[in-house]
């Protein structure tokens, strides 16, 4: 997948799971007279708590306690922290599509 197709399906899923933000960005992405900045975007979606507890909200019933690496902290808290070190954040969601 191209990573504007990966981000388009990130904000879908984080929209399915209740982010609100995110119908305003996906009216805009999918706005053929209007572009915008795969890259940009991403890193915005770095730092939005919103986006990652509406991305990952699935994600924390996939593992019983034992089995999460982050067993002090929400998965989507884990995930975020580990998007925002990854040198393509893109390619870091695309692991949970």
């Amino acid at each position: 997948m191209t990573n504007e197709q990966i981000l388009k399906k990130a904000i879908e899923k984080a929209v399915k799971n209740g982010w609100v933000f995110g119908k305003i960005v996906v009216e805009i992405m999918t706005d053929k007279n209007k572009s915008f900045d795969v890259e940009a975007m991403a890193r915005n979606l770095c730092f939005q708590h919103s986006f990652a507890r509406a991305f990952w909200a699935k994600e924390a019933d996939a593992y019983s306690e034992d089995d999460k690496p982050w067993a002090e902290q929400p998965a989507w808290e884990y995930h975020l922290q580990q998007m925002v070190l990854e040198e393509d954040p893109i390619k870091y969601l695309e692991q949970f599509l």
